[in-house]
């Protein structure tokens, strides 16, 4: 039986999430990881080739330098960046004047700098991104500092660590990589784990994540948290209904946009 085009989806978007972590892949061990043949792994990269993201050696492949930087759409039949944007704007209308709030180093999370400069709150984040939006509106932005990674461009490492445990925020958001089917919240890059941990123990009020419907039931290798730990998902509607069984029993308000 062939494969769905949303397992497919799925597969590759771990595929994808392990080359940004690691840079580089091996067949052998991802067709381990993925319970999946070689000949269905060398296909996987194949499509990332054809696409400019990879090149292959023998045995594996490496991530070219320009897609660090991208917010890539791995062709899952869905405006993955229009998505991301819908689902920002639904966050920023939780934020009032006052607030200070965490925002972390996710593209979807970056698309809410556009409408929250406007208010009159304080923003903490390691994007260093958001430098583009420092002299455009009310709000006060302030960086974590930290080293810089290359991959998204987040600032990471102790200092950034160290400046959130002196920061108590009423509110954060944060874009994630995977919610496993266990409720574990997950990124794929180890240097941002303790960054988003301490943003969501730093919180007082609530937490929100955010997470289109492909990262619902996704297993990633670093674990930032909990769902019990989580008062807000925001999501698309093209969530399903098994889906959605991963927040059943949570104290948890779940947020579906067209």
């Amino acid at each position: 039986m062939k494969n769905s085009k949303a397992m497919v989806w799925q597969r590759q978007q771990i595929l994808w999430q392990k080359l940004l972590a690691n840079q580089t892949v091996t067949i052998g061990e991802m067709a381990k990881e993925l319970e999946v043949s070689h000949l269905t792994l060398r296909r996987d990269l194949e499509y990332f080739e054809k696409k400019g993201l990879i090149e292959r050696f023998h045995g594996g492949a490496r991530i070219l330098p320009h897609a660090l930087a991208r917010d890539v759409s791995l062709g899952s039949g869905i405006d993955i960046q229009q998505n991301k944007r819908i689902i920002a704007s639904r966050a920023a209308q939780m934020v009032e004047d006052g607030d200070t709030i965490f925002i972390n180093s996710s593209t979807t999370a970056f698309f809410l700098f556009e409408t929250l400069v406007h208010k009159k709150i304080t923003i903490i984040t390691n994007n260093a991104n958001a430098i583009r939006c420092a002299d455009s509106g009310k709000a006060e932005i302030v960086f974590t500092g930290g080293i810089i990674s290359s991959i998204k461009h987040s600032m990471v490492g102790d200092i950034a660590v160290q400046m959130l445990k002196n920061i108590r925020a009423n509110k954060c958001f944060l874009g994630v990589s995977g919610i496993s089917t266990k409720g574990d919240i997950c990124t794929a890059i180890f240097q941002e784990t303790m960054i988003n941990s301490m943003m969501i123990q730093q919180t007082h009020q609530q937490r929100i994540i955010l997470a289109d419907h492909t990262k619902i039931g996704l297993q990633h290798n670093f674990t930032i948290g909990s769902i019990n730990q989580i008062t807000h998902i925001i999501t698309d509607n093209n969530i399903s209904e098994d889906q959605r069984k991963i927040f059943s029993g949570q104290n948890i308000e779940l947020i579906t946009v067209p």
